[in-house]
């Protein structure tokens, strides 16, 4: 009998996310997948239906497994509220918890619990990674070991991970065709910016930053090796000058009402100590810190940040992950990386909504540059060389890389020949005021490519048209013959278009498209979408 749904109806992507995983189960008889989904977007829930469909629709046994209790219990108490009628059949595994559940049919775990539990858990059908991309593959002897284990049981298990960042420092995207890898394919990644925009995201705002409140990052050394980021002790004495730090936290106090929550990343614990210092001499008393060597209470002070009274919380690498606040309306960054993930995980913590405060914005305050450093957060991406962020662009005057959609080197201002903005491209010169949602650029055009129908199959009741970029894109356009879709045919093929698609296809237009030179494209992932063509 198929397991009854509980009291929360999923959202299209993650019942798509559901249904591309079940998919891929069945078309590939090994492998193990990944799901992107960005921070707020409820991965916990996509991890629930799982959790209902195999252990309630196939009987099987499922083991979810994270690397904090955290997110174990968040994991858990979703999957309750879910699928409330499956509650019976759930175990947790974690010794933060206090608890060592090892016959349940669905057990939440931490991997440090049950690294070595194998035996004991026994045959499983379905192992989920939540917050996947913490796996190291050089370090993570723990998740190998736990799989190897398991495999050794179950030679059929497969494994899926849960992520919003694909990628880790030194590794790059953690699935793909290598022997050190755990994963071996994305099965589905939703959109950023196609979620804020239908409001299921939180839109972020970011104010221009001043000047003079900047952190000046140029010079500073970087650490060797492939996780490459500003070392400390140099960062540290860029960020914690008292006469910045003020002039940073008057500038939130003036852009913020008095009772949003404001969540604040600092470099290290004096950092932190400094910004704490700096809120409460402007008249801000509600403020408290959290790090790693706050142990006793490091939990409460979270609890009172999202439940109680405290208005202001620094975090020394306390909450970029794990950490669900969705009554964070402000983010205070003065914490400069070269870590694409670290950025996505710091920003990620304001798209959640609130529904009890009426949230659906927040405001970024990236006094440390990152969004100048990495990009739109909707385009931050990872590649098997290591972590970097696409569309970067080297200087030719000072030899540091700058995203591409900058006119100007913010380093050093070097602006090179022909590298103007167009009058659409709202990206700005002043790395001062830049937007973290993408906008849409121009890609210049070097071919277009419409495929001949399969003569052995009907006619297709579209045309696909493939542009195929110099900057080594590629863009797909599906034309209906509506009125759009005509349009779109008299700009490629002049005045004479045909009347359908047999047309089409029969009359030889498919050969006589016209190759724009240019296409402006709001280009956010899997849903591009292709604004204007320049002949």
């Amino acid at each position: 009998m198929t397991a009854p749904l509980g009291k929360i109806s999923l959202r299209y992507y993650q019942q798509e996310a559901v249904g591309a995983f079940i998919a891929y189960l069945k078309k590939h008889n090994k492998g193990n997948g990944i799901i992107v989904l960005p921070t707020g977007a409820g991965k916990s829930y996509v991890v629930s239906e799982l959790i209902r469909i195999f252990a309630g629709d196939y009987n099987g046994r499922v083991v979810v497994a994270s690397h904090t209790k955290k997110i174990v219990q968040q994991d858990y108490d979703a999957a309750c509220e879910l699928w409330p009628e499956g509650k019976k059949l759930f175990g947790i595994n974690s010794d933060g918890l206090g608890y060592r559940s090892t016959k349940k049919q669905v057990i939440f775990g931490g991997i440090q619990s049950m690294c070595k539990s194998a035996t004991a858990i026994g045959k499983v059908n379905l192992l989920i990674v939540d917050e996947s991309h913490k796996i190291n593959m050089d370090d993570a002897i723990q998740y190998k070991t736990f799989i190897n284990d398991l495999l050794k049981i179950n030679p059929n298990m497969r494994v899926l991970g849960l992520t919003a960042t694909e990628y880790r420092p030194g590794v790059g995207l953690i699935y793909g065709p290598s022997s050190l890898q755990i994963f071996d394919d994305l099965v589905y990644k939703a959109n950023t910016k196609q979620l804020i925009k239908e409001g299921f995201l939180a839109k972020p705002i970011t104010p221009k930053i001043a000047e003079g409140a900047r952190i000046n990052t140029e010079g500073l050394p970087v650490s060797s090796g492939p996780t490459k980021d500003f070392l400390e002790p140099e960062l540290a004495e860029r960020v914690n000058i008292k006469r910045l730090i003020d002039i940073q936290t008057a500038a939130v106090l003036a852009g913020t009402n008095p009772n949003e929550k404001i969540a604040g990343f600092a470099v290290n614990i004096e950092h932190a100590e400094s910004m704490a210092a700096s809120y409460r001499s402007l008249g801000e008393t509600s403020v408290a810190v959290v790090h790693s060597k706050i142990n006793e209470n490091g939990d409460e002070l979270l609890d009172e940040y999202v439940d109680g009274d405290t208005r202001v919380l620094i975090s020394v690498n306390m909450f970029v992950e794990g950490f669900d606040a969705p009554n964070i309306q402000v983010l205070d960054v003065r914490k400069p990386t070269k870590s694409p993930s670290r950025y996505v995980q710091m920003i990620g913590r304001g798209f959640r909504l609130c529904e009890a405060i009426g949230k659906i914005s927040f405001v970024v305050f990236d006094f440390a540059g990152n969004v100048s450093e990495h990009g739109p957060v909707d385009e931050v991406s990872g590649d098997y060389r290591g972590e970097k962020a696409l569309g970067n662009k080297k200087c030719k005057q000072c030899g540091e890389e700058y995203h591409a959609r900058l006119s100007r080197c913010p380093h050093c201002g070097f602006k090179p020949v022909g590298g103007g903005k167009d009058w659409e491209d709202k990206s700005s010169e002043d790395p001062g005021s830049l937007s973290l949602i993408s906008e849409p650029k121009w890609f210049d055009v070097d071919y277009i490519h419409c495929a001949k129908p399969n003569p052995k199959k009907p006619l297709p009741s579209s045309i696909v048209v493939h542009y195929y970029c110099i900057e080594k894109k590629k863009f797909t356009k599906e034309i209906s013959f509506d009125d759009d879709g005509k349009l779109w045919l008299k700009m490629h093929l002049g005045s004479d278009v045909p009347f359908d698609v047999m047309n089409f296809f029969k009359g030889g237009f498919r050969t006589k498209l016209r190759n724009p030179k240019r296409i402006f494209v709001d280009d956010a992932g899997a849903s591009s979408l292709i604004l204007k063509y320049e002949f």
